[in-house]
């Protein structure tokens, strides 16, 4: 083989590392939401190359307190994970604004979806979803005891 065919060679696998975030810069599809920003230059912590199944075990390293709801089978995600991946229902590259955890309210049963069955007066529909669960709190944060 050509000596200077092997200089270039050895050359450009030395430079692969120097390059490989602004590769990733290149090749990402949108920007992340502002909660992830900071893992937006390194895509293995939320992507294993060839093996996307193996996503939502990397989100759940990360989302620990939904892990347990899932393997605890308790809450939302511990009722309706099972069904779906993770991204399915949360799609990221959408921009630093973009709401990522969406809820179809139409859809959405109570007591079948969280395992927790409203009863008495607040499966009315005198009780809004916000007389529980407060803006810009996680819906899993929500009082079980009624004080009102």
């Amino acid at each position: 083989m050509d000596k200077a065919l092997i200089g270039a060679v050895l050359f450009m696998c030395a430079m692969v590392p120097a390059f490989a975030g602004s590769v990733n810069e290149l090749l990402l599809p949108g920007k992340l939401i502002e909660g992830h920003a900071k893992y937006e230059s390194n895509c293995a912590d939320c992507h294993k190359q060839f093996d996307k199944a193996a996503q939502s075990g990397l989100c759940k390293d990360c989302h620990k307190d939904i892990a347990v709801d899932i393997n605890a089978d308790r809450g939302y995600h511990g009722h309706k994970a099972k069904e779906k991946a993770c991204n399915e229902c949360h799609t990221e590259h959408k921009g630093r604004d973009a709401k990522i955890a969406k809820l179809d309210l139409r859809s959405f049963r109570h007591g079948h979806d969280t395992g927790f069955e409203l009863k008495g007066g607040h499966s009315s529909a005198k009780v809004l979803c916000r007389d529980c669960h407060a803006p810009q709190k996680k819906y899993r944060d929500a009082p079980t005891q009624c004080y009102a």
